[in-house]
C-alpha cells in the first residue's frame, strides 16, 4: 500500500511538472538548431514568432495552464518547426531526399508542417476555446476549425509583408514558395485539412469533449462585462486590420506610413487608457527596435527601405504589436475557468 501511494505521488509530481519537461527539451533542441544554421538571417525570421508564442505560453501560465496532452502537441509542432528554421524550409534533407527519390517537383517539408500545425495545434485552441472562450461542445470544433484556417491566413499576410519590407533575398528564402504561385493557399489549405481531422478523428477530441467542455450552457455574463469583451474583441480586431492594411500598401512611403501608424497609436491610446497600456506600448516602443537594430547590425536582415538600420515607423509599429499582443491576450483569457488543471 505504501510503494503504491509513493508511486501515485511520483506520478502526481512528474505530470505537474510535464509543461517544464517539455520546455527544458525544447530549448534543449532550439539551443542545437541554432547553431550554425543554414541561412542565419533566414533563421531570425523564422524565430521570431517562436519569441511571441513560448513568451506567451510562460507568461500566462499561472492564470491559464493547458492540459499536459496539449502543451506535447505544441512541443512536437515547435520541434518540427526549429528543425524547419535550421534548415530553411525548402532545403530540409529529408524533404529533399523524398524530392529526389519520389520526383517531386519541390521540397514538401513545408506543407507537411502546415499540416501538422491543423491536425497538432487544433487540440490546445480547442481548451482555450472551450475553456476561456465558454463554448459548448460542437461549437469548440467548428470555431477550432476556423480558428486554425484563420491563423494560417494571418501567418501567410504576415509573410507576404515581411517579403517586402526586407531584402527580396531574405524574403524569398522566408516565402519559400519554390516557384509555386499558389502556395499561401495551398499551404492553409492543408492547416485546414488537418485542423478537419483533428476535431473529427483525433482521439484527443473524445477527452476533451467528455472532460473539458461543459455539459451545459455556461452562464451568461453579466451585461457590462459581455459588453466589454465584444467591445474590446472588436477593438483588437480593427487594429490588426489597420495595422496591416497600412503596412501593406504604404510601406515603400515611410513617412506617410509614420502618419497613418501614429494615428493607430494615438486612437489605440485613447480608448486603452490605463498605466499597463501605456507601459506595454512605450516598452514595445523602445526595446523592440533595440533588438531589432542588434539583429539587423549583426547582419541577421536586412530592410529595403531603411531610414538609417531600421525603418523609421518601426518604433510605433512595435508600440501597437505590444499593446495589441496585451489587450488580445486579456480578451481571450476574461473568460471564465481559465485556471484550473485539467490533468
Amino acid at each position: 500500500m505504501k510503494a503504491t501511494e509513493l508511486q501515485r505521488g511520483a506520478l502526481k509530481r512528474y505530470r505537474e511538472r510535464w509543461p517544464q519537461l517539455l520546455l527544458a527539451g525544447y530549448v534543449g533542441v532550439w539551443g542545437i538548431t541554432a547553431i550554425k544554421p543554414v541561412n542565419r538571417q533566414d533563421w531570425w525570421l523564422e524565430n521570431l514568432l517562436v519569441f511571441a508564442v513560448v513568451g506567451a505560453l510562460v507568461g500566462t501560465f499561472r492564470r491559464f495552464r493547458f492540459s499536459n496532452c496539449a502543451y506535447g502537441l505544441i512541443a512536437i509542432f515547435m520541434t518540427l518547426h526549429a528543425v524547419g528554421a535550421h534548415y530553411t524550409y525548402s532545403e530540409m534533407p529529408v524533404g529533399n531526399w523524398l524530392r529526389d527519390d519520389w520526383q517531386f517537383s519541390r521540397n514538401h517539408y513545408d506543407r507537411v508542417v502546415h499540416f501538422l500545425f491543423g491536425l497538432l495545434i487544433s487540440y490546445p485552441l480547442g481548451e482555450l476555446l472551450g475553456r476561456a472562450g465558454g463554448l459548448r461542445r460542437g461549437w469548440v470544433r467548428i470555431a477550432t476549425v476556423q480558428a486554425v484556417l484563420a491563423w494560417s491566413a494571418l501567418y501567410e499576410l504576415l509573410e507576404a509583408v515581411v517579403a517586402q519590407v526586407v531584402s527580396p533575398e531574405l524574403g524569398a528564402a522566408y516565402n519559400g514558395i519554390q516557384g509555386d504561385s499558389w502556395d499561401a493557399q495551398k499551404d492553409a489549405a492543408l492547416a485546414l485539412v488537418g485542423a478537419v481531422i483533428s476535431t473529427t478523428l483525433g482521439p484527443g477530441w473524445l477527452g476533451f469533449v467528455a472532460g473539458i467542455a461543459p455539459p451545459s450552457p455556461p452562464p451568461r455574463l453579466a451585461s457590462p462585462v459581455a459588453e466589454r469583451r465584444r467591445w474590446d474583441g472588436g477593438m483588437v480586431a480593427t487594429v490588426y486590420v489597420a495595422s496591416l492594411t497600412l503596412v501593406c500598401g504604404l510601406w515603400p512611403q515611410p513617412w506617410t506610413l509614420l502618419l497613418g501608424l501614429l494615428g493607430v497609436s494615438a486612437w489605440m491610446l485613447q480608448r486603452w487608457s490605463q498605466r499597463s497600456d501605456r507601459l506595454f506600448y512605450f516598452a514595445g516602443f523602445v526595446l523592440g527596435p533595440l533588438v531589432e537594430l542588434l539583429a539587423v547590425s549583426s547582419g541577421a536582415w536586412t530592410y529595403a527601405k531603411p531610414l538609417w538600420v531600421v525603418p523609421i515607423w518601426l518604433p510605433v509599429l512595435w508600440g501597437i504589436a505590444s499593446l495589441f499582443l496585451k489587450r488580445l491576450c486579456a480578451t481571450l483569457l476574461s473568460g471564465r475557468g481559465a485556471g484550473s488543471d485539467l490533468n
